[in-house]
């Protein structure tokens, strides 16, 4: 069953400078502040509440990322396919990607 991403949805970071980056993305960009913890911030875009989440961490990288994908078939033909291609994905709202290398 083919699985095709339409768009991409929020964008998760690691990132090493997390006060400058936050200040870069919030203040300089201007993207308005959704949510708040210790060690992440949730930033707005657009009618995406969580558009991009910053995380305070020791290597900088992907965190998280969303997708929307166009199915048309049963949830189990999905994840079906997902699986065969090395993407590990649950039936709740979360799949992720495990790098191979």
């Amino acid at each position: 069953m083919p699985v095709s991403a339409i768009k991409l949805g929020f964008v998760g970071i690691n990132v090493v400078k997390f006060d400058a980056m936050v200040a870069h993305y919030a203040d300089f960009i201007g993207l308005p502040r959704s949510a708040a913890s210790n060690d992440a911030i949730w930033l707005a875009c657009g009618n995406e509440f969580h558009a991009l989440s910053l995380h305070r961490a020791a290597r900088s990288g992907f965190c998280v990322v969303g997708l929307q994908g166009a199915v048309v078939g049963p949830l189990t033909g999905v994840l079906a396919t997902l699986g065969a291609e090395g993407v590990l994905a649950g039936t709740g709202l979360e799949v992720r990607v495990v790098d191979q290398d």
